[in-house]
C-alpha cells in the first residue's frame, strides 16, 4: 500500500485562492487513487471556529471516497512544530504541504508547494514578525522537501533566486479553472441575486482579493477615481474579499468616492461566477502574484480582464487581457477607461479570455500531483536532488 498525506487545513472555513486550489486537488486526486493507494487528509482543527461559519463538509465528502480518511489535529501548528507527522497519521510514504510549509517526518518523503514568495520579495507587505516567520519557515521546508511544486514558471524562478533551490527539484503545475465559471448563466438573474444578497446594483467594475498591500488597492482606487472623472463612467467599484476593510473605507473617503465603491466583503464561492458574469470588467492590478486565479475565473465567465504586466500575471493572461504597469496610476486609469468603453476591445477580450481559460484544467493538475507522489513512494526512489 502506497500511503500519501496532504494537509487540507486551508480548505476549511472561508477559502481564499490557495484554499480553493487545495480543495480542487483533493477532488481531483481522490477518484484517481489505485487499489493499493491511500490518502490521509490532515486538518489542523484549531481553525474550526463555529463562530466563523467553518464547515467540515468538504472533508466529509472527500472521506466518503474509498481509501481516503481524515485525521484532525486539534492543536495550533506552532504547538506541534518538530513533531513527526506520523505521530498523528500513522506511517506515510509521502506527505504534501500545499502552502509553503512542510510537516516534520520520520520516514515520509516531502512535497512542498510554493505559490509565491511575496513576503521575501516584498517583506514590507506583512507585519515584520509574520514576514520573518515566513522566511524561516519556507527556507527550512524547501531544504527538507524532496520535490517542490510551483504554480507558475515565475514562482519557480523566484524559488531559485530567493531560496537557492536547484531548478531540477522544482516542477511547475498550473492550476485550473472550475467548470462553474464557464457556465452561461442568466445575467439578469445574476444581477437580481447580487442586488438582494450583496446590495450590488447598476454597472460595476470588480476587484476580487484580499486587501494585502501587494494587491495594490490604494492605487486602483486612485485610478478608478481618475477614470470616472475622465470618462464620466457610470460604474461603481465592487471590492469582493476578506480582511482589512477599515483601511479600504478610509482610502475611499480620502479620495471622495463615497457611494461609488461597494465593499462587499467575503463572497461565497457559489456567488463568484455571478459576480464575474455581471461585472463590466475585472480589475486585478496586483504588484506581485504567484498565479492570480481570479484572472482565469473572470476569463472563463466572459468578463474582460485588466491586470498587471509584472510577476506571473502575463504568464497566466497571455494576450487575453489588458496589461498595465501596476506602479502607474495613469496606466491603470487609462486601461480602465479603455476596457469599460471600447466595445470592440471588450468583444475581443471576452473571446480571447474564454479560449485562454480553456487551456487550464484541474484534471492534469491532479494527475501530475499524483504522479509525483507515486514517483516518491516507489521503493528505492531517487534521493532529493
Amino acid at each position: 500500500m502506497r500511503r500519501y498525506g496532504l494537509d487540507v487545513t486551508l480548505t476549511l472555513g472561508r477559502r481564499t485562492g490557495i484554499g480553493r486550489v487545495v480543495a480542487e486537488l483533493v477532488a481531483g486526486v481522490t477518484p484517481l487513487l489505485a487499489e493499493d493507494e491511500s490518502l490521509t487528509l490532515l486538518a489542523r482543527t484549531f481553525r474550526l471556529n463555529p463562530a466563523l461559519g467553518v464547515s467540515h463538509a468538504s472533508l466529509h465528502c472527500a472521506a466518503s471516497m474509498p481509501r481516503v480518511r481524515v485525521v484532525r489535529v486539534p492543536l495550533p501548528s506552532r504547538m506541534i512544530a518538530g513533531t513527526p507527522v506520523e505521530r498523528f497519521t500513522g506511517p506515510l510514504d509521502v506527505i504534501h504541504g500545499p502552502n509553503s510549509a512542510l510537516p516534520a517526518t520520520r520516514d515520509a518523503r516531502g512535497v512542498l508547494t510554493i505559490h509565491d514568495l511575496g513576503p521575501l520579495r516584498h517583506p514590507g507587505h506583512l507585519p515584520r514578525r509574520l514576514a520573518s516567520d515566513f522566511r524561516r519557515g519556507v527556507a527550512d521546508a524547501a531544504k527538507r522537501a524532496d520535490r517542490i511544486v510551483t504554480v507558475s514558471d515565475f514562482t519557480a524562478g523566484e524559488v531559485v533566486d530567493l531560496l537557492g533551490v536547484p531548478r531540477g527539484r522544482i516542477e511547475t503545475i498550473r492550476p485550473g479553472v472550475s467548470a462553474a465559471f464557464a457556465e452561461p448563466g442568466d445575467v439578469g438573474e445574476d444581477r437580481r441575486v447580487l442586488a438582494a444578497r450583496h446590495a450590488i446594483v447598476g454597472p460595476f467594475l470588480l476587484f476580487v482579493g484580499t486587501t494585502n498591500p501587494r494587491k495594490n488597492l490604494p492605487r486602483l482606487l486612485e485610478a478608478f477615481a481618475a477614470a470616472r472623472t475622465t470618462a464620466r463612467l457610470p460604474h461603481r467599484l465592487v471590492i469582493a474579499g476578506d480582511r482589512g476593510h477599515d483601511d479600504v473605507r478610509a482610502a475611499v473617503a480620502e479620495r471622495g468616492l463615497g457611494d461609488a465603491v461597494r465593499i462587499a466583503g467575503y463572497v461565497e464561492e457559489a456567488d463568484l461566477p455571478r459576480l464575474y458574469r455581471a461585472a463590466g470588467a475585472l480589475a486585478f492590478p496586483s504588484l506581485y502574484e504567484g498565479f492570480g486565479l481570479p484572472v482565469l475565473e473572470a476569463m472563463a465567465a466572459g468578463c474582460p480582464v485588466l491586470t498587471s504586466s509584472t510577476s506571473s500575471l502575463p504568464e497566466v493572461a497571455g494576450d487575453a487581457a489588458v496589461l498595465v504597469d501596476p506602479a502607474s496610476t495613469d496606466a491603470i486609469a487609462d486601461g480602465l477607461v479603455r476596457i469599460l468603453t471600447d466595445a470592440a476591445l471588450r468583444e475581443r477580450l471576452v473571446a480571447a479570455g474564454r479560449r485562454r481559460a480553456a487551456q487550464f484544467s484541474w484534471r492534469p493538475f491532479a494527475e501530475r500531483h499524483l504522479a509525483i507522489w507515486r514517483e516518491l513512494a516507489r521503493p528505492g526512489a531517487a534521493p532529493r536532488r
